[in-house]
């Protein structure tokens, strides 16, 4: 069976179970790219902040909308900034800090493996090699900012 991506107005990231309040998608990697830049020291601060911003952009998946609208499914939505990372950023060093923290922030910094990992291992390689569904949509939704890469490999 073939799916089709079904268009929202609102992702939804989080649903108050007390008072039924919706943050939306856009608003939660805003508000935690905001903390992510705050408690990063000043070298790394928008790469912090880019970090915040992606780490939840799974989290546009059909699948996911499904899920946190009450349907009992399974959806993995963390690993899909870590590849947005390791696309965006060529340099392996800030690629691979990035791609830790993103798709460790539920289940914690994951063993890096080995490039003949495969995707059902839970190996950060493992992971990068899994499918998901399209999930482009955080583009129209948020933001990336500049990071100055040679100022953060100077600093590593």
């Amino acid at each position: 069976m073939e799916k089709r991506w079904i268009m929202r107005s609102v992702y939804k990231a989080h649903i108050n179970e007390n008072t039924g309040t919706i943050q939306t998608v856009e608003e939660h990697s805003k508000n935690t790219a905001d903390l992510c830049r705050q408690f990063a020291i000043p070298v790394l601060k928008n790469l912090a902040y880019n970090v915040g911003v992606l780490h939840d952009i799974g989290k546009f998946q059909e699948d996911f909308q499904r899920r946190i609208d009450g349907e009992n499914i399974k959806v993995e939505h963390s690993t899909c900034g870590a590849l947005v990372a390791k696309k965006l950023y060529p340099d392996a060093a800030i690629a691979l800090m990035m791609e830790y923290c993103i798709a460790g922030h539920h289940s914690g910094i994951p063993d890096g493996g080995y490039k003949n990992d495969t995707s059902d291992m839970t190996t950060l390689s493992g992971r990068l090699k899994r499918n998901f569904e399209d999930y482009s949509a955080y583009k129209e939704e948020i933001e990336l900012i500049e990071i100055n890469r040679n100022e953060i490999l100077s600093f590593l």
